[in-house]
């Protein structure tokens, strides 16, 4: 777009940088929703981060804000500049740090669609593998995001902007390796500049921590102090500078200030994200998908009769759910779940107790007593299949497994015939699953029908990590006899089996290194 718009950055390029940057962000097309195609709008909170970052002698830069207010965009914009834009020059390099492999898909998608011929020109390679990459062919200007493992982080030296986001969510046992990393690659690269985004950390010894209050050479805070008046309007304002122009994120806020006032354990969550008061790395390292994401994901659509999908089960016995998962082979990938349990549950003690409304689950046709002691293989199937149809496949975790296979082999569905997908939950399949489930989320390539029951179940499902950082879920059966993940369980096997099957056809005349599109799993070259 912009080519070598920039050859050097001189003196009189680096005072008139704020500015290109802003015409060049400016100039960019909205690639998906409602606004599709129209010309981006720069909001006053972001011009003003981006006139304050680029000033002359400025290396480090932090900016805190509550979720939802567009960081991600901005960050994407940053990195746009770099490959595509007025910070384009011979081989400029941009790194993005991510919390998570998957949280750098969903940047590295976001740049992928500021560049409207990313997939088609041959003056792009574009890598979604192992490391997501984007190089332009004609300057030999790239962007490198990586996850969270610094042994990746080698061969930084000489890039010209390092952008570290939601390092409040960076696991603690390789926060630091990574922070030295790029510590280094800015002290070794002359010009560079490194920006840090993202919610505040509640740990004084976090380095985004150190750079909001103090260290940075120019800092944006976006954070309400409030205490008792937490739940005030001007609470909200102090944290969501978006709030005017984003008419859903005001939505979202209102309903969960509402919640908020109910329940002390969203209130923690509410102050964290929505007030930017602090995020615990406690609370968000285990978790399958955080709140702020699954909410962002929820839809009020409802299923399409008839709709393709993939059916993941996950049986259980006694007391605990057992739960069926369907996820959309439309697109939107909508997923929606059910439970069934036995008659000889005491709803109403057992809502009580656990402080959740099961009776509502029922009432909405979510959450199903089946009559008797025990739910057979064949009432969850039933159920399923008369709910959503005859899935074309079915995927299930190995409990019970002889059970489901000869009831299911009576409905054409068995190994052989390659519709009927048997997984474990240990870290190999577990793994794989939970890596392709947050990829698919990342992306927005799924979607939640807003029920309780599945709020309840993701909000109850937690992962387990080893000690060279693999995860898995960790089943709340092993944790307890409640079993209230296993609808998230079965969406997660589901979806681990949808990523496994999709091949997205690519455009001619680019170079693309993916997984999804490279049968032989190494980079294919169209």
């Amino acid at each position: 777009m912009w080519g070598l718009y920039v050859v050097t950055l001189n003196k009189m390029n680096q005072r008139n940088l704020p500015s290109n940057i802003l015409g060049y962000v400016r100039r960019l097309e909205i690639s998906s929703g409602d606004h599709l195609g129209e010309l981006v709008e720069v909001l006053p909170w972001q011009e003003r981060f981006i006139r304050g970052v680029f000033r002359p002698k400025i290396q480090t830069a932090a900016m805190s804000i509550a979720r939802g207010n567009g960081k991600t965009t901005l960050v994407s914009w940053l990195a746009g500049a770099v490959v595509d834009g007025p910070l384009n020059h011979r081989n400029a390099k941009v790194v993005v740090a991510c919390a998570s492999h998957e949280q750098g898909r969903g940047i590295h998608k976001a740049v992928v669609d500021l560049i409207p011929d990313a997939k088609t020109s041959k003056q792009w390679s574009v890598w979604t593998n192992n490391r997501y990459r984007i190089v332009n062919n004609d300057t030999g200007a790239e962007l490198i995001v990586l996850g969270m493992n610094p042994g990746t982080s080698h061969g930084l030296i000489g890039a010209t902007l390092l952008l570290a986001d939601e390092v409040a969510q960076w696991p603690k046992n390789r926060r630091a390796e990574m922070w030295n990393a790029l510590t280094t690659t800015l002290g070794k690269s002359p010009g560079c500049r490194l920006v840090a985004l993202g919610t505040r950390p509640d740990d004084s010894d976090n380095p985004f921590t150190k750079l909001l209050d103090g260290e940075a050479d120019f800092v944006a805070e976006y954070r309400s102090r409030a205490k008792k008046t937490w739940h005030s309007d001007a609470a909200i304002r102090a944290a969501n500078p978006s709030l005017d122009h984003f008419p859903a994120l005001r939505q979202v806020i209102e309903r969960e200030r509402r919640e908020a006032r109910r329940d002390p354990v969203r209130l923690a969550a509410y102050r964290a994200y929505r007030l930017n008061q602090g995020t615990s790395e406690l609370e968000l390292r285990d978790v399958l998908i955080d709140a702020g994401a699954y909410e962002g994901l929820e839809t009020e659509t409802a299923w399409t009769p008839g709709a393709a999908h993939g059916l993941g089960i996950d049986l259980s016995g006694g007391h605990a759910w057992s739960a069926a998962a369907a996820v959309s082979l439309e697109a939107g990938g909508l997923v929606d779940g059910m439970a069934l349990w036995p008659s000889t549950v005491d709803v109403k003690d057992r809502s009580k107790a656990e402080g959740i409304d099961y009776g509502r689950m029922i009432r909405a046709g979510d959450l199903l007593q089946i009559p008797g002691p025990t739910v057979s293989a064949d009432d969850v199937v039933a159920e399923a299949f008369d709910r959503w149809g005859r899935p074309v496949f079915i995927v299930a975790d190995h409990y019970r497994r002889h059970e489901l296979e000869h009831h299911l082999e009576a409905h054409g569905y068995s190994e052989d015939a390659g519709n009927l997908v048997f997984r474990r939950m240990g870290w190999q399949d577990g793994g794989e699953d939970l890596r392709a489930f947050r990829r698919l989320a990342a992306a927005g390539e799924i979607s939640f029908r807003t029920t309780l029951l599945m709020r309840e179940s993701f909000a109850a499902a937690r992962t387990t990590a080893d000690t060279v950082g693999n995860e898995k879920m960790a089943k709340e059966t092993e944790r307890s006899t409640r079993g209230r993940d296993d609808v998230a369980a079965a969406a997660v096997i589901a979806s681990g089996e949808v990523e496994r099957r999709e091949r997205e056809p690519q455009g001619q005349g680019a170079r693309w290194y993916g997984d999804a599109s490279a049968p032989t799993g190494y980079g294919m070259v169209y």
